[in-house]
């Protein structure tokens, strides 16, 4: 049975459902044009350069790494959203994340931009193969934004959100680093701590793992 609730929103719902009837006798180029306009967070587009990881589970001694594309200090782009504000904050993140990092995503392996014959391990599997450990950013609308839903016309509260994500693995170093070790130096690092607990803002900070051995 229905609920009073509901029967009083009939008339409502009823143009909801025009309007989702509406919506999917569109083509699919005008569904498209239509997204697209709805993308008012935007997708933070990064700058990726070569470099090179040394992965978890590897040790000190064995000088092994793996050449991969890495976060580059560029300013990332802002698709499908405003820039201003947003893309300000998306700079932040990734100098954030790069200065986390440290050495743990290099562009050198100890100094040098070629490796020595026989000693050092370049492509020991291929990068797109390989899951290495990330660190994600993530920034979020706290306040929120009223939209229309291109679906019903129904309006609702939209919390666009950027985020930026890097990968990483063992400090540089004579020692062994764990990942456990190196997830507990990042989430501790001062700057990221000081953006994701400033005041007024939505923000987190998240470490993943590394789904990939070498062993």
């Amino acid at each position: 049975m229905a609920r009073f609730t509901d029967i009083e929103r009939a008339a409502e719902l009823q143009a909801a459902k025009t309007a989702l009837e509406a919506w999917r006798a569109l083509t699919r180029e005008a569904k498209q044009t239509a997204f697209r306009g709805k993308m008012n967070g935007g997708r933070v587009v990064t700058d990726r350069i070569d470099g090179y990881i040394k992965p978890f589970g590897v040790a000190a001694a064995a000088n092994t790494v793996l050449k991969c594309q890495i976060l580059g200090p560029n300013a990332p782009s802002i698709t499908g959203g405003t820039a201003g504000v947003q893309k300000e904050t998306a700079t932040e993140m990734v100098g954030l994340i790069i200065a986390a990092l440290g050495s743990r995503a290099r562009t050198t392996v100890n100094g040098l931009t070629t490796p020595p014959a026989g000693t050092e391990v370049w492509t020991a599997i291929a990068a797109n193969k390989f899951k290495f450990a990330k660190v994600l950013l993530k920034n979020k609308d706290a306040t929120g934004t009223q939209q229309t839903s291109r679906f019903t016309n129904i309006s609702y509260t939209s919390y666009p959100s950027q985020s930026v994500s890097a990968p990483f693995g063992q400090e540089a170093g004579s020692a062994i680093e764990t990942f456990e070790a190196a997830s507990t130096a990042i989430k501790g690092n001062a700057g990221l701590n000081t953006w994701v607990t400033a005041a007024n803002t939505t923000r987190s900070l998240k470490v993943i793992p590394q789904l990939t051995s070498l062993s």
